[in-house]
């Protein structure tokens, strides 16, 4: 029911200004948040991909993301296990980060560790096909919020 509940959800804020009001006023957000920290894996998918979509088609929502502490839930959840669903907590958190500098400075705070893990992920997800979004959302979030590249050479790419 969950599942479909959020689906009808992402379909209503996604299709119409009325919906994302609505959506907003009743703190979606942090029910986001809340169904991405679930144990059922297709809602946690489904409310990182919704995370995303609002991200990059609602970027005035950053400021508020930022303020509910978006950017440390995000993070908490990549520490995680790893799991197909870190793909999207990565590219929700870049979405975050782009254009944002907000963003980026939560992601640089030290007591997140996040380059650190995010260079130990790049390792762990190198040279394997399957993980080659996720890779990329990796070294995109090394690349705007800490200026680096990963570990290896890259002049195969």
């Amino acid at each position: 029911v969950r599942i479909k509940a959020l689906f009808a959800i992402s379909c209503l804020v996604r299709a119409q200004e009325a919906g994302l009001q609505q959506f907003l006023r009743l703190d979606g957000f942090s029910v986001l948040m809340r169904a991405m920290q679930s144990n059922i894996q297709k809602l946690k998918v489904k409310s990182a991909f919704l995370l995303q979509n609002l991200l990059i088609n609602h970027p005035e929502q950053k400021e508020t993301l930022c303020s509910m502490g978006m950017v440390q839930q995000l993070v908490a959840l990549i520490r995680s296990e790893h799991s197909t669903f870190h793909e999207y907590i990565l590219g929700a958190l870049c979405s975050l980060v782009t254009d944002f500098p907000q963003g980026v400075r939560e992601c640089q705070e030290p007591e997140l560790a996040l380059e650190e893990l995010l260079k130990e992920r790049c390792q762990l997800l190198r040279n394997q096909e399957e993980f080659q979004e996720e890779l990329d959302f990796c070294e995109t979030l090394l690349r705007l919020c800490f200026h680096s590249q990963p570990e290896e050479n890259n002049m195969d790419r």
